[in-house]
């Protein structure tokens, strides 16, 4: 996924809590980004999860209907940790990025700021005491914490070496050595990081998929409505190339804003939902945002307002009880 740019001048945290409103996770390398995260009641929880398919049958007995939902719970953890630490790098990102820039400049600093290396360690070691139930999720988990052995240490040393204005007392040359040892750890960490994001969001991406069938079989019709609207919408942000406007698909990208208008229209009988009538609204908002910006080019104010509509979207969103959807059908 080609991470978005001109994301900084604004929040763009985006906390989801129903339906498939996540997974976006840009090469952690990338100075601007545009992630969506979940929180702890966001739409990878165990207990959102459970919520959102209550009272599905089990189909008999069958596997297959309790499979994406026991999935889903056990990757929770995990993708739990990864938002965590996406999110922190983009709240902090203006002084990451001017970190990491000067180091690669070859620049002394006189101050350190890093990606919350500590506490994805701390979360993916939790996360680690039960398997993710997938391999490629297990083995690149293995494979990060093997880096965030040697980072989170190093970067605990730099932090006080800088902090403490020590690089004032040797000319910076401790400071110089650590930085090297960083910037040869950092490659190593983007690496298997972006592996680890990858396999959560692949895997999440089609247990979402298999779930919103579920429901449709159980007729939870409104629910997977709800599911679809947000996956189709992450699914146009996806599809844009804020890099270069011009390549991206807008065919693509209009097919998919053409099933969440299509599927706005099937949620009306649940409209008398607490939270749905705004969630449509925002819903039409953030399609207007997004067809402007891809009108006009690109832009920085246009994507500004697209990211904005976008916010919103998710925030009214956390408003509704997927659960209560199929229970005021007219």
């Amino acid at each position: 996924m080609k991470p978005f740019v001109g994301d900084h001048t604004i929040e763009t945290i985006l906390f989801t809590i129903g339906g498939d409103f996540s997974g976006l996770h840009p090469p952690s390398d990338k100075t601007n980004r545009f992630i969506f995260i979940g929180t702890g009641s966001g739409d990878y929880d165990a207990d959102r999860v459970r919520a959102e398919t209550a009272g599905s049958s089990s189909g008999g007995g069958k596997e297959t209907s309790a499979k994406p939902t026991s999935q889903l719970e056990k990757i929770s953890s995990y993708v739990k940790a990864t938002n965590g630490f996406n999110g922190h790098n983009v709240r902090f990102a203006f002084s990451i990025d001017e970190v990491l820039a000067k180091m690669k400049a070859g620049e002394d600093l006189d101050f350190a700021s890093f990606p919350a290396y500590n506490s994805l360690k701390e979360n993916l070691t939790k996360a680690k005491t039960e398997s993710s139930g997938f391999s490629d999720i297990d083995e690149s988990t293995t494979a990060v914490l093997k880096v965030l052995d040697e980072m989170v240490p190093l970067t605990s040393k730099m932090e006080s070496y800088y902090t403490s204005k020590e690089y004032t007392t040797d000319g910076n040359q401790k400071g110089r050595e650590m930085v090297a040892s960083y910037l040869k750890l950092y490659d190593q960490f983007n690496t298997e990081y972006s592996k680890l994001d990858s396999a959560i969001s692949q895997h999440n991406s089609e247990l979402r998929d298999l779930l919103i069938e579920e429901m449709k079989k159980d007729n939870k019709v409104m629910a997977a409505t709800y599911m679809e609207i947000g996956r189709d919408m992450r699914r146009a942000l996806e599809a844009i190339d804020p890099e270069d406007p011009a390549k991206t698909d807008k065919a693509q990208i209009e097919k998919l804003l053409g099933q969440v208008k299509e599927n706005m229209e099937k949620l009306k009988p649940a409209e008398d939902v607490s939270g749905v009538k705004s969630f449509k609204s925002s819903a039409e908002r953030a399609i207007g945002r997004i067809r402007t910006y891809l009108a006009g080019g690109g832009g920085n104010d246009a994507f500004n307002d697209m990211v904005e509509a976008y916010n919103d979207f998710i925030r009214d969103s956390n408003r509704i009880d997927a659960s209560e959807l199929d229970n005021k059908k007219k």
